[in-house]
């Protein structure tokens, strides 16, 4: 009865674990893609593949945060220039974004109705410092 609690705890432990793998992706990754998303759109175009790369670290074997994911498409469609607007309401965040406005861009959103809805942009935005 002993072996088959400490099993059931181990098994449990792991898949504890894994979970918390699964639903969040490689922070570190994260931040430093934030920041040379942000060195790109402020005049440093070689930065969006940094971006990318780090985005594409994070988002990999991550499956409950599409933070990773959301973050990475947008550096893509920033590097292209040609970015999908969603929702009227992003425009001007989007226009101070691809000016490289930070700032502006935070304050764009925090402006909308419900800015909460768009936390993943949100999210990027401070992870931009």
């Amino acid at each position: 009865m002993l072996g088959l609690t400490v099993m059931l705890v181990a098994i449990a432990a792991l898949v504890w674990a894994r979970l918390t793998q699964l639903s969040s992706g490689d922070e570190p990754a994260l931040k430093k893609g934030a920041i040379a998303l942000k060195r790109a759109l402020q005049g440093e175009p070689a930065a969006f593949q940094e971006a990318e790369a780090q985005f594409e670290r994070a988002a990999r074997g991550v499956v409950l945060d599409a933070y990773p994911v959301f973050a990475l498409e947008l550096t893509q469609q920033l590097a292209r220039g040609k970015v999908k607007v969603t929702s009227d309401e992003l425009e001007p965040v989007v226009q101070h974004l691809k000016a490289g406005r930070i700032d502006d861009a935070r304050r764009a959103l925090n402006a909308l109705p419900q800015p909460g809805k768009y936390r993943w942009l949100e999210r990027l935005l401070a992870d931009m410092g």
